[in-house]
């Protein structure tokens, strides 16, 4: 079970956009109550700290007052006051901590997860483009022409057969020979096409698209792993000792320790799953044989007529194939650059929480 594997039709990319949003909408809450949490911690401190500057102050022995004795309650008493203070302190740490620590990290993480986002969005945009482009658009741009071709040489050969004269024979077999080394230009070029698409659409769905989208789950699953890592400083930074706390505090770690990255989307994934086969494909319209001769639907002519068209669309796929080539390169690099920026992220995370 993975993005890869379940979810491939435009509706389930449509669910994980919607997830990536709620996702970063979340994130955003949680800097903004974290945030909260921080300014609160730093309120309290400095109340603390007048209530201690407070006592300190009636505490201090009035002139002549004759107070050489200082009792058990008086003693107890500075120690509270002195604690207040020092407890003052803490929070102030506590607040600074709360900044400088899952704060800080969540809004580099919000960052990243706004740039996977678009990343994303953009590549899925691109992939569909050109799919529609290999499988839809180009094929109906040569089936019409093919159709076009089919009604040009059955018409030169009419006229072909019905030329009386040498001249208008001459002429018109001219005319019917063009026609037919057009019709079989484009057949060959509309079987190459078909197949191209039956090639690319295959592609598309069982390397491509499952590519990005489980890449798009690794790096989820990474960040999940990374928000669990702040929830977790987030917790440890602002728990506190005494019972009542303690016991809130234990929810709160029992809910982290549920969090498991590997089975964080199984539940998104079920809901989402992809219905039904794997859209089909092109096919040959074998209407456009009807009105023609030894042309096959599965295969290339190749003759005199057409071999050096042939030749040449063959240099021209293999240019094409080794321009793929190089793009898929690059895109496994830009790939592997994103890996290691989020490895240095996290690493950075981990330093920060050391």
């Amino acid at each position: 079970m993975g993005f890869g594997e379940d979810l491939r039709c435009p509706q389930a990319h449509a669910a994980v956009m919607r997830l990536l949003d709620s996702e970063l909408h979340l994130m955003e809450v949680m800097k903004k109550w974290m945030g909260q949490r921080a300014k609160s911690e730093r309120e309290f401190s400095v109340q603390l700290h007048h209530m201690a500057a407070m006592g300190e102050k009636l505490e201090r022995p009035q002139p002549g007052a004759g107070q050489d004795y200082i009792s058990q309650l008086n003693k107890s008493w500075g120690v509270l006051v002195s604690q207040t203070d020092v407890l003052s302190q803490v929070m102030k740490k506590r607040s600074e901590d709360l900044l400088d620590g899952p704060i800080s990290k969540l809004t580099l993480v919000i960052r990243d997860k706004q740039q996977l986002r678009k990343t994303y969005a953009e590549q899925w945009n691109l992939l569909r483009q050109e799919l529609g482009k290999v499988t839809h658009t180009e094929l109906e741009r040569l089936k019409s022409s093919y159709r076009q071709a089919v009604k040009d040489a059955a018409q030169a050969k009419r006229k072909y057969q019905e030329a009386s004269k040498d001249k208008e024979r001459d002429k018109a077999k001219e005319r019917y020979v063009k026609a037919s080394v057009k019709l079989h230009e484009l057949h060959n070029d509309y079987v190459l096409s078909v197949r191209a698409a039956q090639v690319y659409h295959q592609h598309h769905y069982s390397q491509i698209q499952p590519a990005l989208l489980a890449a798009l789950q690794s790096l989820q699953q990474e960040m999940v792993l990374i928000l669990k890592e702040i929830l977790q400083e987030y917790f440890d930074i602002s728990s506190l000792l005494h019972h009542e706390v303690v016991q809130i505090h234990q929810e709160m770690s029992s809910a982290l320790t549920a969090i498991d990255p590997h089975r964080e989307y199984e539940s998104f994934i079920q809901q989402n799953r992809s219905v039904g086969e794997t859209p089909a494909c092109a096919e040959f319209d074998c209407s456009l044989l009807e009105d023609t001769e030894e042309l096959q639907s599965r295969e290339i002519e190749l003759n005199d007529l057409t071999l050096e068209t042939v030749q040449h669309k063959l240099t021209a796929v293999e240019e094409e194939l080794l321009n793929l080539a190089r793009t898929l390169g690059s895109q496994q690099t830009s790939g592997d650059q994103l890996e290691l920026e989020l490895d240095a992220e996290r690493e950075g995370v981990k330093k920060g929480q050391r």
